[in-house]
């Protein structure tokens, strides 16, 4: 099946004809193939990942390949006021973008995370957004959020080829200063530009205290915190930060994909291989050596999507999930918390269906397989695997195995995985959120007027004004 691609302008006049097609979590567009051969298609074989989504036309004459690993087919028409294309997770914000080119957030904004705020007399009016918010950004072709800090959470936008981002700056993760010494504890409600990144970025990825970004011919860079050597620079600033952006020096091929977690970062080339580098404290590099350096993941090829959790890593291979790391909470989905580490990438058995996308919160880890259902397992204290029990139910206990979400609306087109909530991007453009509410993560308003600290293991949908 041959894609063609129009451009972003055509795409606001068509409006929501072609919208809401599949998306693998990172901004990249996945195929639809449910029958496990393969990717029906590609958008473009010219930019590695290409991150920029426009309106795709299906035209069966022709069968294409996935060597860019950005793959697509036409989605459904939108159904939902105003219809999302992509969301975001972050630490206790998710954010969604709209088929116009803007984008909603919701939960904590403390740092200014939702892109909102007011600055003034020094101060912050950083209160929690229960509801969504419009950042009032334009252009946006991707989204990314940080998910591992419970205190400097940051969400980062791709706009006109450009990475922008806003929220916490505590060790450069914004990549808005070049002063290695900072260490910078303001709310930055105001999305700035990445400093450091001389060339057209094609996709950007917030990790915990670092970001990374690809350029249009698949060199990569990364920006913050780098105490664990996870910006690959063997001599770190004062406070391990690193200002501004730095190239990843590597000649093993151009990226498609980064995965900046923790104290490590992934990323997936464009052959389909992955390179690791930073700490390996419990095998999060997905290989048994220490050295912190640039490396493969052992014995993983034809990758097409990749995730980092806290301290675990998971990538699908050829419609495979494989998961390494810290198994502690189960987030490996073995079926126990033994072994309780790996540094060898293990099979992960997602209800023996072929998987199309992963992602991978603080200690869970859920996966979208190609029949549009959504597995989950790992750390469930807050209902954030959904293992479908009502909230007066409700069992704290880890979910050992990939189990399936029950309550969705409809097919997932994507799944993100929060520190303690996940939300998937259903067919037709809605957004539903399950997990920890306790900052408005789920988008549901106020709660008799008060904060909501109940576990919510059911599916809700997020309600956009």
């Amino acid at each position: 099946m041959k894609l063609i691609r129009l451009s972003i302008a055509l795409a606001a006049t068509l409006g929501a004809a072609y919208a809401c097609g599949g998306t693998d979590g990172n901004g990249l567009f996945d195929g639809g193939d449910d029958s496990g051969g393969g990717p029906d298609a590609v958008i473009d074989n010219t930019v590695p990942g290409d991150a920029s989504v426009d309106v795709i036309i299906a035209d069966d004459s022709t069968t294409g390949d996935a060597s860019d690993g950005g793959i697509i087919e036409a989605g459904p028409l939108c159904t939902s006021t105003p219809c999302m294309v992509e969301i975001a997770s972050g630490g206790f914000h998710s954010c969604a973008r709209v088929t116009d080119g803007t984008i909603r957030c919701w939960g904590r904004n403390n740092l200014g995370q939702l892109g909102v705020g007011l600055l003034s007399d020094g101060g912050f009016d950083g209160t929690m957004q229960p509801t969504p918010v419009n950042p009032k950004l334009a252009n946006i072709t991707q989204i990314t959020a940080s998910h591992f800090s419970v205190t400097y959470s940051s969400t980062c936008v791709l706009s006109a080829g450009v990475p922008k981002c806003f929220g916490a700056n505590a060790t450069g993760q914004l990549g808005l200063s070049a002063d290695s010494g900072l260490f910078d504890t303001n709310a930055h409600p105001t999305a700035a530009a990445v400093q450091g990144i001389p060339s057209t970025v094609a996709g950007v990825w917030a990790g915990n205290l670092h970001a990374c970004a690809i350029d249009t011919v698949g060199k990569m860079y990364c920006w913050g915190y780098d105490e664990t050597l996870q910006l690959d620079v063997p001599a770190p600033g004062t406070n391990g930060n690193v200002l501004p952006a730095v190239a990843i020096n590597t000649d093993a091929g151009a990226a498609a994909m980064m995965g900046p977690g923790y104290d490590s970062t992934t990323a997936l080339l464009k052959g389909g291989g992955v390179l690791s580098w930073g700490a390996n404290t419990v095998g999060q590099l997905g290989r048994t050596a220490t050295s912190p350096s640039l490396s493969g993941v052992v014995s993983l090829t034809g990758v097409s999507d990749i995730a980092a959790g806290l301290q675990h890593g998971c990538a699908v291979s050829t419609g495979v999930l494989y998961c390494w790391g810290e198994n502690a909470d189960a987030e490996l989905g073995q079926g126990s918390v033994t072994p309780t580490t790996s540094a060898t990438p293990l099979t992960v058995n997602v209800g023996g269906k072929v998987v199309k996308q992963v992602t991978a919160g603080y200690s869970h880890t859920c996966a979208l397989a190609s029949d549009g259902t959504v597995y989950c397992w790992g750390q469930n204290d807050y209902g954030q695997c959904a293992t479908g029990a009502t909230d007066a139910g409700f069992s704290f206990a880890d979910i050992l195995s990939p189990t399936q979400v029950q309550g969705l609306t409809g097919k997932a087109l994507q799944v993100e995985a929060g520190t303690n909530h996940t939300c998937a991007l259903i067919e037709g453009g809605s957004v539903m959120c399950w997990g920890a509410d306790d900052r408005g993560q789920l988008g549901q308003g106020l709660v008799d007027g008060s904060i909501d600290t109940n576990p919510h293991p059911t599916p809700v949908t997020v309600h956009f004004p």
